[in-house]
């Protein structure tokens, strides 16, 4: 069974480090 550990406190509002990709908050609701 996969497991998915997110660690940070910007894990899901990442979208100033993802340099124009998708965020986190994103690619989960899609």
């Amino acid at each position: 069974m996969p497991h998915l550990v997110l660690l940070g406190d910007s894990i899901f509002d990442n979208s100033q480090y993802t340099s124009g990709g998708p965020d986190v908050v994103s690619q989960v609701r899609n």
